[in-house]
């Protein structure tokens, strides 16, 4: 029995852009609380080809009182793809109470708007929680 389970979901924003989110979890997240959760997000999910880059990732743990600690492993020079990551991450931590892995990948210089960011955090709740 496997102790993680993945699902692939894509999605487009209102915008038209195609958001693709991989997701892999804990199969049954009571059992133990140190198995991560992980979330690849690709903001071009064009046919599985294209110049996508790893744009950011963040590791997040719960720490006391449930607060999210996060840090950033990779990150590029672009402020708001940093910033939304880590507060996607934040996010998950203290909703689900595991390690969580968050990961952005898309073109250097792309950026996302507030709706897309919302959609995106919204799609993940929703999907995680499935």
């Amino acid at each position: 029995m496997s102790i993680t389970k993945t699902n692939q979901h894509v999605f487009e924003t209102f915008l038209g852009n195609q958001i693709e989110l991989l997701i892999t979890k804990p199969t049954d997240a009571s059992q133990s609380k140190k198995v991560p959760l992980s979330i690849i997000i690709s903001t071009s999910a064009s046919n599985g080809v294209g110049n996508n880059n790893l744009l950011a990732t963040v590791y997040g743990i719960p720490y006391r009182d449930n607060e999210p600690v996060t840090t950033m492993l990779v990150g590029l020079e672009h402020d708001e793809t940093k910033d939304f990551v880590t507060r996607l991450c934040r996010i998950l931590v203290k909703k689900f109470c595991l390690p969580t892995y968050v990961s952005l990948s898309g073109r250097p210089g792309q950026s996302l708007s507030s709706a897309e960011q919302l959609s995106i955090i919204e799609r993940c709740i929703e999907h995680v929680t499935k």
